[in-house]
């Protein structure tokens, strides 16, 4: 969904509980992902269009960051539990919470949780900029660093995608 409010698009998919449709991505402002059914969808994305944003469909395998990602999770959460964890040396800043994190315990508990919980990028984002003073993204594209450039006020960002470029 491009060009809506976050509050807004909350308001208009929560008639669609029964579905789900649910907010799975705040990428940047103006630029959320929603998640459900595909008739929920389809439902959400009539009266959103009537608000006059614009919505791009995403071709995705499934309802990622949404309730009916619960057997998933669940799943995890089990093939988790043979996995050694240790605390974390740094601050791990979770998408699902957007607080930083170091304890075993939460950073484990937290990888489950996730499968079904909002990708909550913009306070993520706003989170690491408390902590750091240069955002490097590393991997093909600059996907991560025009939306830190939406959220940041004069971020100070390196992309790294080639060997040139490291």
């Amino acid at each position: 969904v491009m060009g809506m409010q976050q509050s807004r698009l909350e308001d208009i998919v929560a008639p669609f509980k029964d579905y789900p449709v649910v907010l799975a991505n705040i990428n940047c402002p103006g630029q959320i992902v929603i998640s459900g059914t595909k008739d929920g969808v389809l439902e959400a994305t009539v009266k959103i269009k009537e608000d006059g944003a614009k919505v791009i469909p995403l071709n995705v395998s499934g309802a990622f960051h949404s309730p009916l990602m619960k057997k998933g999770s669940e799943h995890l959460k089990r093939a988790l539990e043979s996995i050694p964890f240790s605390s974390a040396s740094v601050p791990i800043i979770l998408n699902r919470t957007a607080k930083s994190e170091l304890d075993i315990a939460q950073l484990k508990n937290n990888l489950p949780l996730q499968v079904i919980s909002p990708v909550r990028w913009v306070e993520s984002i706003q989170e690491l900029e408390k902590k750091v003073d240069t955002i490097i993204e590393v991997g093909p594209g600059k996907v991560l660093t025009g939306l830190v450039k939406k959220i940041l006020n004069e971020p100070n960002l390196i992309t790294i995608n080639d060997v040139e470029s490291l």
